[in-house]
C-alpha cells in the first residue's frame, strides 16, 4: 500500500449487485495525485463516448486526495467526478467538513459507480466492506433526515461516529443542478446529485478507523506547524482578515469561457492578482498579461483539487510546502515541478473528455451580451468585453498550454509530454 494511501479502488455496479475491490498502483497515484487527477483519469479510461449522464453507462466516482485524512490545514476536502447533466461536461465538484476522512479512513481511496439499481439503494462502507442497502424507507426524506436515520442507526450500534453523503428530492427527480450533501455541506454545480438519483442511489455511508500510513511523520509535522503560522498571520486568513467583495473583469471572463465544468470562479480566482497584486500588480481592465495569468491560476486550482485542498488555505500556504507535505506523507521525492505536472495533466484530461464529447474552441465563450452592453453599475460600470482582443487573448491561451487555436483540442505533443493516450 502506498503511503497516503489506503491502496485500495472500490468499483460497484449497482444493476448488477455487484462489488469489487483493487489495489491501487503507486505509479498511478504519483502520476495523478488522486481528487481531480485521478478522477479524471478514471472517468476517461472507463467510460466510453457520448454516453448521456442520466444512463447507467455514466459513472459517478467518489474521490479522496493525498493530503485528506491528514492534520494538513485546510485539505479536508473529497471530490465527486461524473459527466454533468446540466452542461454536458465534465464534472468535478467538492465538499469539505470531516466526509472525507471518514470515507478514506473506511479503507477506499476511490470508489467508482455505475449501472442503476431496480430500486432505492443506499451504499454502505464499513471498514472495507461494501454493501447495497435497501433505500426504499428513505426514498423522498431530505438530505438532513437521511443522514441523521442512516448515522444514528450505525451510531447506536456501534457507539461511533459515521459519515454519510446523500440526495434529497431534487436529487430523486433528477434536477439537473441537484447537489450531493454530506454534513451540510454540498458537492455543488452541475449535478451530481441528479446522477446520483439516476441511478436510485439515495446515499453514501461510510465508516471505519483505519488511517493512511505517513512515510515522515516528523517533517510532516513540521511542515504543517509552518502552514498553520503562516495562515494564520497572513492579512486575508488571519483572525481579523477580509476577503473583498469586488468584481474583477477580463480575467474573470477568460476564466468562465475555458471553465471544464460550465462558467466558474473556481477554475482560477483571480483575486489574489487584480485586487491585491499578487505576485505582481496587474491592470484588471486590461488585455495584456491575462492568458498567462489565468493559465498559472488554472494549474494553481488543478492543485488543489488533485490534493484535496481548500482554496483558501493558499493565501498562507506555498506550493514548495504543498510538495514537501506529499514528500513527507508518501516518501516520494517530490517536486513543485512535478507537482506542477500533475495539475496540468489533470487540466488536460478534463479538456480531453469535453472534445471528445464534443466540445471545442466555440464553446470558449461568453453571453453575446457581454460584448454588446455595457456593465451599468459597480466597480465595472461602462466596462464592456471587446470581442476581438478576447479572442486574441484566447489564441494566446492556447498557444501557451498546447492546444489547437482552431479546435481547442490538445495537441498530440502536449498529451504525450504530459503522458496521456488519446482514447476514442
Amino acid at each position: 500500500m502506498p503511503f497516503g494511501y489506503m491502496g485500495k479502488i472500490a468499483w460497484v455496479d449497482l444493476s448488477k449487485g455487484e462489488v469489487k475491490a483493487e489495489d491501487l498502483d503507486e505509479a498511478l497515484a504519483r502520476k495523478y495525485l488522486g481528487g481531480k487527477g485521478l478522477g479524471a483519469h478514471l472517468l476517461y479510461e472507463n467510460m466510453k463516448p457520448d454516453v448521456d449522464p442520466f444512463a447507467p453507462e455514466n459513472l459517478l466516482i467518489f474521490m479522496t486526495g493525498p493530503l485528506t485524512g491528514t492534520t494538513f490545514p485546510a485539505a479536508s476536502r473529497s471530490a465527486v467526478i461524473t459527466r454533468s447533466p446540466l452542461t454536458g461536461t465534465f464534472l468535478d465538484t467538492y465538499s469539505g467538513g470531516s466526509f472525507g476522512s471518514k470515507f478514506k479512513y473506511a479503507g477506499y481511496d476511490a470508489v467508482v459507480i455505475k449501472g442503476k439499481a431496480e430500486g432505492p439503494v443506499y451504499l454502505k462502507i464499513d471498514r472495507g466492506k461494501i454493501e447495497i442497502e435497501d433505500a426504499t424507507g428513505l426514498w423522498g426524506l431530505s438530505t438532513t433526515e437521511t443522514e441523521e436515520r442512516l448515522a444514528a442507526g450505525l451510531q447506536r450500534s456501534q457507539g461511533e461516529k459515521v459519515g454519510v453523503a446523500s440526495i434529497g428530492p431534487s436529487g430523486e427527480k433528477r434536477v439537473r443542478f441537484a447537489c450531493i450533501i454530506a454534513e451540510r455541506r454540498a458537492f455543488g454545480r452541475g449535478g451530481a446529485g441528479a446522477v446520483m438519483g439516476s441511478k436510485n442511489l439515495k446515499a453514501i455511508l461510510v465508516r471505519g478507523d483505519e488511517r493512511p500510513r505517513m512515510a515522515d511523520e516528523k517533517t510532516f509535522k513540521k511542515v504543517e506547524k509552518r502552514c498553520r503560522q503562516q495562515i494564520a498571520e497572513h492579512p486575508m486568513t488571519g483572525k481579523k482578515g477580509v476577503f473583498p467583495r469586488v468584481g474583477t473583469m477580463m480575467t474573470v471572463d477568460l476564466t468562465y469561457a475555458l471553465s471544464d465544468r460550465g462558467g466558474c470562479h473556481m477554475r482560477s480566482n483571480t483575486i489574489r492578482t487584480e485586487l491585491l497584486g499578487l505576485p505582481e500588480p496587474i491592470d484588471r481592465y486590461g488585455y495584456e498579461g491575462k492568458a498567462e495569468m489565468v493559465r498559472e491560476l488554472q494549474l494553481v486550482y488543478s492543485t488543489f483539487d488533485c490534493l484535496g485542498a481548500c482554496a483558501f488555505g493558499a493565501f498562507g500556504i506555498r506550493p514548495e510546502d504543498y510538495a514537501e507535505a506529499v514528500s513527507a506523507i508518501t516518501g516520494w521525492s517530490f517536486s513543485v515541478a512535478e507537482l506542477r505536472t500533475a495539475a496540468e495533466r489533470a487540466w488536460n484530461l478534463s479538456r480531453l473528455f469535453n472534445s471528445r464529447e464534443g466540445f471545442s474552441r466555440k464553446e470558449d465563450t461568453l453571453p453575446a451580451r457581454l460584448f454588446e452592453e455595457a456593465s451599468t453599475k459597480g466597480t465595472s460600470k461602462g466596462q464592456i468585453v471587446d470581442r476581438e482582443a478576447f479572442n486574441n487573448m484566447l489564441d494566446g491561451y492556447y498557444g501557451l498550454v498546447g492546444w489547437d487555436k482552431n479546435t481547442g483540442i490538445p495537441k498530440e505533443n502536449k498529451l504525450s509530454e504530459l503522458g496521456i493516450e488519446i482514447k476514442s
